[in-house]
């Protein structure tokens, strides 16, 4: 134990001398390190399942805690930083900031004793085993061996650690496009030739999506549109590619739209890179755990991609965060609702084949026009 941990177990020493960083370290390892110096792990223990008839076996989760701890957060870890990154696919700094952050919204990952008296799982364990499986595909049984976790552990850390991530971040890391956000795309897509893709479905049925004003071929549009492959249906806000092109027109339209489609794909690919979960067979998963598995996913990986750009701690600090956590039950109500009438002509408004038509027809001559210019 070096004097520093020393100091923090006695109470004496001077906060405003640390970063905010080794504070939040010390606070959320000290206790871990303490329990080394303390406990004996060769005691045997007598304990038997909580179900009759099944068999107990005492992973000893506190050595797997320890090892942990000795490897990436000790004062002399024996893992550098630069291995802490490769193996997490984040800085350590970060996995620290949101373990305290999620600490703080769900109390899950807050160290526990079960019925026996023994302790869980600390959240250091919990988010590991999370990020293992999520990075690298494995199933939840394979972490057992390292982080002491057994398989139904691990799922429950993951679930409750996709949630967690979702609840406490979403509104920085995952928000809605605002005008300036569709402006923007709405420029980087002419510059392709492809004015006019845009949000998602969900927010233009409920009237919450910012408008996308533009004009093709003379023709004006409000309504942005995705560039997809063919097994896609023929509605207003999907844009296919051609799969027998006949004509120049329609090989130049073809061409383009296969090419910029690949961008798309090329970043869903660097997604994966990072998130190997995302690449292995999901039948085991509810269609529920995997929402939340996609959107932690890209929460997540916009969280590293600020980190490592060195933006200051405090402009994405959760303090600044104002989320709802409210708990209202809905009112179901039969009568005539505007509201969502108006749901229903928009949801038919994007699956309209004859829109979908038009805009096709309107981008392949103005691809054309401008290859002729």
């Amino acid at each position: 134990m070096n004097n520093l941990t020393k100091a923090i177990f006695n109470g004496n020493f001077d906060e405003s001398l640390l970063s905010d960083d080794a504070i939040i370290m010390m606070q959320l390892f000290a206790p871990q390190q303490q329990r080394i110096q303390t406990l004996s792990l060769n005691q045997p223990t007598i304990r038997v399942g909580s179900i009759s008839g099944h068999r107990y076996i005492n992973c000893v989760r506190v050595k797997g805690d320890e090892q942990i701890y000795r490897d990436y957060f000790a004062d002399n870890p024996v893992y550098p930083e630069e291995y802490f990154r490769r193996r997490f696919r984040m800085r350590r700094s970060l996995f620290v900031s949101i373990l305290h952050d999620i600490q703080q919204v769900n109390e899950y990952f807050i160290q526990s004793r079960d019925a026996t008296g023994a302790f869980g799982l600390t959240g250091v364990q919990e988010i590991t085993a999370a990020l293992w499986i999520l990075q690298y595909g494995v199933p939840a049984d394979a972490v057992d061996k390292y982080i002491r976790s057994d398989e139904s552990a691990a799922i429950s850390a993951l679930n409750f650690f996709t949630r967690s991530i979702v609840a406490t971040y979403e509104a920085v890391y995952l928000r809605s496009l605002n005008e300036a956000n569709i402006a923007r795309l709405l420029q980087e897509g002419e510059q392709c030739g492809f004015l006019g893709m845009s949000s998602l479905f969900v927010e233009l049925t409920r009237e919450r999506a910012p408008t996308a004003n533009y004009t093709i071929n003379n023709h004006a549009y409000t309504m942005g549109y995705y560039l997809v492959d063919g097994i896609y249906p023929c509605w207003a806000m999907i844009m296919k590619t051609i799969s027998q092109h006949q004509g120049t027109k329609r090989q130049l339209f073809a061409r383009m739209h296969e090419a910029f489609r690949k961008d798309v794909e090329r970043a869903f690919g660097v997604l994966q890179a990072r998130f190997n979960i995302l690449r292995v067979p999901v039948r085991g998963w509810s269609d529920e755990d995997l929402y939340y598995i996609m959107k932690m996913c890209i929460i997540l990986h916009n969280m590293i991609i600020e980190d490592e750009r060195d933006i200051p701690e405090n402009k994405r600090s959760v303090a600044q965060l104002q989320i709802d956590t409210s708990n209202t039950r809905c009112q179901v109500s039969r009568d005539s609702n505007e509201e969502y009438a108006q749901f229903v002509l928009n949801r038919q408004r994007i699956r309209f084949i004859e829109a979908h038509n038009a805009i096709c027809n309107d981008l392949i001559a103005q691809l054309w026009s401008r290859a002729g210019e």
